[in-house]
């Protein structure tokens, strides 16, 4: 029994020490190992014995052959598998033939000597972490057959510098482009289905950006650009891409995952198509919002919100430190959890009368260079709020304006009576007089909706000069 034991032991060591079942060399001499795949009628590149003890066995220029024949039989080589080149520091390119289909996980990580792949036509998907950490690889060519990217597929590339998302693609993994350091340019064509639906209703079935796409893909990208039927960007999909100036979000889109575009610190335009129902997190925006037509404000100084908006969710523009007025418009039901915090430059917010909603910490800042913050609420029927819903300063000192007739039921309701200073006035008032109409850029009415004549009323008016200003029309 012992001595069935030993041999079955000796007949199984060679399965377990060695990774692949044959080795052939290619036209150029080099020794291409494979595995039998699809009940071996098919081939699947791979590395010579244990992947510890060979991590750098390709070295210089790698031609794989279509076919492979071996003891008389011929096949097609389908897939390169998981860690087939992983670590081949030294090998400089790689020709992939027609015939493969699938690019395994780690198939190509930390080859930091390629500089360009050319991916067929034939190939379907690129598996998670596929090509991370390919530092030198600056050119990338992604055909119309993909449909998955996987996971942190191009993690670490720092050398590219744009890449070009084909039609056919229909999911991107989490973190597939994150730290790529030296991107500037990400096209992104209309799709039918887009990334993994993680926090997204099955049957909804909305595209979305996968968490964490282009993560610290920070001191290069520039532009972004997302295609019309995208509707769901995920948790910190963009967060530090320090350099990226420019996000266009389709209409479709009705929601802005957390923290989103996070640390993007040099975002100076978000162009919102008209369309959207929900924002969510856009930390440190500094940015200009716009519809699809017309620039609204500048500089995140003062931000009108699209009128399609019916929610503005957590965090939303917190930490927009260049923000000073915010008009939201009639329209919004709800501000979430410190959707303004830490909007330090913040004098000047209006609250619809459509509001029935504020979450705690939503207007929890104080106003860095000690100035009077004016809250402006036309609601005439006032609902409980969270009584934390505004910073303790801003209960302490700031005026809360108010339709008249409805201090005592705002001294009353939840979270609105700790406000100290409260003083009625009629809303249709006049804040400010200008006659000077050849210096006004753009017009809004007091619930955010762009104009182009002036309306009767109170008109927001934004100054060739930069300032906000309300005027009246009678």
């Amino acid at each position: 029994m012992k001595k069935q034991l030993l041999l079955l032991v000796l007949i199984m060591l060679p399965l377990v020490a060695s990774a692949h079942d044959i080795e052939v060399q290619n036209a150029d001499g080099i020794t291409i190992y494979y595995n039998y795949i699809n009940g071996s009628t098919e081939l699947e590149v791979t590395y010579r014995g244990e992947y510890e003890t060979s991590w750098n066995e390709y070295e210089g220029k790698v031609i794989i052959p279509q076919e492979v024949t071996y003891m008389g039989r011929t096949r097609k080589v389908t897939s390169i598998g998981r860690l087939a080149f992983s670590d081949c520091i030294y090998m400089t390119s790689i020709t992939i033939p027609n015939s493969v289909t699938n690019i395994a996980s780690r198939a190509f990580y930390y080859c930091k000597g390629l500089t360009s792949i050319a991916i067929p036509n034939s190939v379907t998907s690129i598996e998670e972490e596929a090509f991370s950490k390919c530092s030198e690889l600056t050119s990338i060519t992604i055909p119309n057959s993909i449909t998955i990217i996987g996971n942190n597929a191009f993690q670490q590339c720092t050398g590219l510098t744009s890449v070009t998302i084909p039609n056919s693609v229909i999911s991107i993994g989490e973190g597939a482009f994150v730290r790529c350091t030296g991107l500037q340019k990400v096209i992104v064509p209309d799709i039918s289905a887009w990334c993994k639906i993680e926090f997204a209703n099955s049957d909804s079935n909305p595209l979305n950006y996968a968490h964490h796409l282009f993560v610290d893909a920070s001191t290069e990208i520039t532009e972004l650009v997302l295609p019309s039927n995208v509707t769901s960007i995920g948790n910190r999909a963009f967060s530090g891409c320090s350099r990226l100036t420019s996000v266009t979000i389709p209409n479709n889109v009705t929601n802005i995952g957390l923290f989103s575009f996070s640390g993007c610190s040099n975002l100076t335009s978000i162009i919102v198509e008209s369309g959207n129902t929900k924002y969510d997190s856009r930390e440190n925006c500094n940015a200009i919002i716009e519809t699809a037509t017309n620039t609204l404000v500048a500089g995140c100084q003062s931000t009108v919100i699209p009128s399609a908006v019916t929610i503005i969710g957590s965090g939303a523009f917190s930490g927009c430190s260049n923000l000073s007025s915010i008009i939201i418009p009639d329209g919004v039901t709800s501000i979430g959890n410190y959707a303004f915090a830490v909007c330090s430059n913040l004098t000047y917010i209006s609250i619809p009368n459509s509001v029935t909603n504020i979450e705690k910490g939503a207007f929890n800042f104080t106003n860095s260079e000690g100035k009077i913050v004016e809250i402006t609420s036309l609601r005439m029927e006032p609902q409980n709020i969270d009584e934390n819903a505004f910073h303790q300063d801003i209960y302490n000192n700031s005026t809360l304006y108010i339709p008249n007739g409805t201090k005592e039921k705002y001294k009353v309701r939840k979270g609105w009576k700790n406000f100290i200073w409260m003083e009625e006035k009629d809303m249709t008032g006049i804040e400010a007089i200008t006659n000077d109409v050849k210096s006004v850029k753009h017009r809004y009415t007091l619930d955010g909706k762009r104009v182009n004549e002036p309306q009767k009323g109170v008109n927001i008016v934004r100054m060739g000069d930069g300032t906000t200003k309300k005027t009246v029309v009678k």
